[in-house]
């Protein structure tokens, strides 16, 4: 099941592209693989970010697509 990228951004459909861009990079720092590495948390930890990370990502291209940004 898809989740609306909207909720997965935590932005109303009708927010400003600022606003969409702030609450991506916000989300991408927390949710970064990377990131996760670094705190030294379990393996487990580090699939479950990459795989947020990665439905980040999915979400905000499709907003950006859906609004015509890019």
């Amino acid at each position: 099941m898809n989740k609306d990228p909207y909720q997965i951004l935590k932005v109303h459909p009708s927010a400003k592209l600022e606003e969409i861009k702030k609450a991506y990079r916000k989300l991408a720092m927390e949710h970064h693989p990377d990131r996760v590495v670094s705190r030294g948390l379990p393996p487990e930890l580090i699939k479950t970010a990459n795989r947020k990370f990665s439905e980040i990502q999915n979400a905000y291209d499709l907003v950006c697509k859906e609004k015509g940004i890019r």
